[in-house]
């Protein structure tokens, strides 16, 4: 019986990654850095000064996040993607396009890095004005990629940019937008 038991421990040692179900978990998704369960998810990318976990996507600029072990949603800072589909009224033309482009670029339990104009705003109690009217962070938000997601829905014609606040991307926002315009991409593509 002994020697049993030191056989079977001495296999499980020697072929630990025998088990087909992680490789069947990662059929569908051949780069494995979004699953919310992968242990290489557990510390943020080092380029992220202000990391959070992404718990879910509402619509294309604005995302739940858990951010110093609190549950707070972050609106896209310069941003406005089209409207879905929510309490009885319809979607906006790109609007289910700009939440899927979302979601693609963000799963839940992915690391996504906090960015503001005013650093303050990542602190435990930021001022008021780093608030919209609906309570909600404003926040421009790095994927684990190291891109800048409002930028990429504006390159995308998935967004257009906020033309009536103040932030400091607002150049480089209006440069994005206007090469999905001269490409035809997205909203710009009608």
């Amino acid at each position: 019986m002994k020697s049993f038991l030191f056989l079977s421990i001495l296999v499980f040692a020697l072929f630990p990654g025998c088990d087909d179900s992680a490789s069947t978990n990662n059929s569908n998704n051949t780069n494995n850095t979004n699953n919310i369960n992968n242990v290489n998810n557990t510390q943020p990318p080092e380029f992220m000064d202000f990391p959070a976990k992404v718990v879910s996507v509402s619509d294309g600029d604005t995302v739940r996040v858990l951010y110093q072990e609190q549950y707070i949603k972050i609106r896209l800072m310069g941003v406005d993607c089209p409207e879905i589909a929510h309490n009885g009224t319809s979607a906006d033309p790109y609007g289910v396009e700009a939440m899927e482009f979302t979601e693609n670029h963000m799963e839940n339990g992915d690391w996504v890095g906090l960015e503001f104009d005013d650093d303050s705003c990542a602190s435990e109690n930021p001022p008021a004005d780093c608030f919209d009217v609906y309570d909600r962070m404003l926040a421009y938000l790095r994927t684990d990629e190291d891109q800048d997601l409002g930028g990429q829905l504006l390159i995308n014609g998935l967004a257009t940019v906020y033309t009536s606040a103040t932030f400091n991307r607002k150049t480089l926002y209006l440069q994005y937008q206007q090469e999905a315009i001269d490409s035809n991409r997205g909203l710009w593509s009608e």
